[in-house]
């Protein structure tokens, strides 16, 4: 086969993966799931932080071996684990059988992580099209966000009949997710240099931590986004739950949802043209905050419409930051540095979930809202400020 037709292919391919990962049938109905199995929402808040540290532990280490051995086989690996974890979701309840379960799906979902971002970057680099990396970055995310909608729609409608219903389908898309991946292709790798074994983990530690600050403050911005963007979305289904909205409902909402983040990642490049990078990196956390306080503060149903601030945030959170790292970062150490993103801001939500988890169960799920504002508001402020003066924006 053509490599170059090979790796036009790998676009499309990704494309789809990135489908198939956001097929979340069982997401927009887990507080009830979770619930039915005698959790509370504080329990299901600490199962992601649990979620949250086996991302911290294994990000760093699969991003190595997926710059080193197969960014291919890195993403089989990850869709088989989280759709055979997935598929075992209704044998058993209980905290503990599904805090294992959420460390083997972080394990699957840090194989994917980064390594996918990294495929499509070196895949257009090697085309010599690096420069369309936005357009299809955004349509990715878009397609992500567009098929999560659809799965939301679908998974409370399936929830209906049984909520573990829900689970199994979502493993069933991971499976063909794994099925799908096999037709990947690896690209070259870029290498500045020829690196050798495991000193090249310290080699992207240094690199983030000493050689180049900026690339540590990118991280550090996304992670305060993420964080806020994250927590909102375990505290958006307890909204429903307090205003008595039907689980067959649920799907509705969280496609809404998602739609509006499909819709509001499709704006990004346009936004790239129209507003300065400093101006836009600013709006996130603003508009961020501003829509989670007056969710919390009012806590009616109709409060849900000012999430459209939260969703846009998400959609452009995602991409600019990727930017800013794939612009800074060597080829061949690519997907474990990209891994960071994910494995900092989980890190931080598995120190700040058991206060947010304690909150929602005794103060209430307004209050929840207002935690998150404050503590991941006040957290973007130094790195937005660092960003500035490392001339980054």
């Amino acid at each position: 086969m053509n490599i170059e037709y090979g790796l036009r292919r790998n676009i499309n391919i990704l494309k789809s993966l990135k489908g198939f990962q956001y097929l979340l049938f069982l997401l927009p109905v887990l507080v009830p799931f979770y619930q039915s199995q005698g959790l509370s929402t504080g329990e299901v808040i600490y199962l992601q932080a649990v979620f949250g540290i086996a991302v911290f532990l294994f990000e760093v280490p699969t991003g190595y071996i997926s710059d080193k051995l197969s960014r291919k086989l890195s993403i089989q690996i990850g869709f088989l684990l989280c759709g055979v974890s997935y598929s075992l979701y209704g044998l058993m309840d209980g905290f503990l059988y599904y805090a294992i379960l959420q460390t083997v799906i972080g394990f699957g979902a840090c194989c994917i992580s980064g390594s996918n971002d990294a495929l499509m970057y070196d895949s257009l680099l090697s085309m010599g099209k690096s420069h369309e990396y936005v357009k299809h970055k955004s349509s990715m995310s878009s397609v992500g966000n567009f098929m999560e909608a659809f799965a939301g729609v679908v998974g409370g409608l399936v929830a209906i009949l049984s909520l573990v219903y829900a689970a199994y389908l979502q493993g069933f898309a991971m499976l063909l997710g794994f099925l799908v991946a096999l037709w990947l292709v690896e690209p070259p790798i870029h290498r500045e240099e020829e690196l050798v074994h495991l000193d090249e983990i310290k080699k992207a530690l240094r690199i983030v931590f000493v050689e180049k600050r900026e690339i540590f403050w990118v991280l550090m911005y996304g992670t305060a986004i993420s964080g806020m963007t994250f927590s909102s979305v375990w505290l958006f289904q307890p909204v429903l739950i307090e205003n008595g909205v039907s689980v067959g409902l649920f799907g509705w909402f969280w496609a809404a949802m998602n739609l509006s983040v499909g819709l509001m990642v499709m704006t990004v490049p346009w936004m790239q043209k129209k507003f300065s990078l400093k101006f836009s990196l600013l709006m996130i956390p603003i508009l961020t905050c501003v829509g989670m306080v007056l969710i919390g503060v009012w806590g009616a149903l109709i409060s849900l419409l000012f999430y459209l601030a939260v969703t846009w945030a998400r959609a452009a959170r995602g991409v600019f930051t990727s930017v800013l790292l794939n612009d800074r970062v060597p080829s061949s150490l690519r997907a474990t540095i990209l891994s960071m993103d994910s494995m900092f801001f989980r890190l931080v939500f598995a120190v700040v979930a058991p206060l947010l988890g304690w909150v929602v169960d005794t103060r209430g799920v307004g209050n929840g809202f207002l935690i998150v504002a404050i503590v991941f508001g006040v957290l973007s402020v130094i790195p937005y400020r660092k960003l500035i003066k490392y001339h980054v924006v």
